[in-house]
């Protein structure tokens, strides 16, 4: 039988919340297959990435995010997405949910997690990591020094911009008005950007501020994803030749993304 590896407690839109913005479930895209986590006493993160991807995520859930998270053995798991969100919003009018991580103690990966409320209880299993290890990096979190990215020889990447999701959002829909699907930002003395399309065209700056070197990117799909996702301030860091880091906070959570741009 399964021994309780974690057992978290909270309002099951927190965790639902915070999963589909880690895992980009906005609406018209289906979110990650697969969210690898590790389970930790003070925090649940998502260090796991495929390897190669042109967007990786790194989400970091302090235990603050919950009324409960207690950590008897740290442990990591494998979860399938759409089905955990699916669970979370069939238990969305229960007041408080706990979640039980399952699995044999000393097992290097959790076997199962289950859901319980009151009055009902579900049980999912996670996907066998074994099946998937040889196409995941776990590379990304030493990217990141607190809130600094760094670039492959762990220094900082030297363009920083703070803006918000919203002003972002201009540049998501200009673009798309402009029926095109590769998204240009440009971080110099203003966040800009200029589209061109077929039958429209677009050009405009986007509140924030900007330090460092003028850097320009053009961005696949990707950046959308992580725009519609999101919400309220955000901090973009970015360099000549280096991926563009996108970073947010919610209370009780890190939301942190990597974009390469396109060539």
């Amino acid at each position: 039988m399964a021994d309780d590896l974690a057992v978290l407690q909270c309002e099951p839109d927190t965790l639902r919340q915070a999963i589909g913005t880690a895992a980009l479930a906005v609406e018209g895209h289906d979110p990650r297959t697969e969210m690898f986590v590790r389970i930790r006493p003070e925090y649940i993160d998502t260090p796991a990435n495929a390897v190669d991807a042109p967007l990786g995520s790194y989400c970091t859930f302090d235990a603050s995010l919950f009324e409960e998270l207690t950590v008897f053995e740290p442990t990591a798991a494998l979860l399938p997405v759409g089905p955990a969100l699916d669970w979370l919003t069939y238990f969305a009018d229960d007041e408080s949910l706990t979640v039980s991580v399952l699995g044999e103690a000393g097992a290097e990966y959790a076997s199962a997690f289950q859901f319980a409320s009151e009055r009902r209880t579900a049980t999912l299993d996670c996907i066998d990591p074994t099946t998937v290890l040889d196409a995941v990096e776990i590379t990304l979190p030493d990217r990141f020094d607190d809130g600094q990215f760094l670039d492959e020889d762990r220094q900082p990447v030297p363009t920083t911009a703070e803006t918000s999701a919203a002003e972002l959002e201009r540049l998501v829909a200009a673009t798309d008005r402009c029926q095109v699907d590769s998204y240009p930002l440009s971080l110099a003395d203003e966040l800009g950007f200029e589209v061109g399309g077929e039958h429209s065209t677009a050009t405009g700056t986007l509140a924030g501020t900007v330090e460092g070197p003028a850097v320009s990117h053009q961005f696949g799909p990707g950046l959308a994803r992580i725009v519609q996702a999101i919400e309220g301030q955000v901090t973009l860091q970015t360099g000549p030749d280096q991926p563009l880091a996108v970073r947010c906070t919610d209370p009780g959570v890190t939301y942190r993304y990597v974009l390469t741009p396109e060539e």
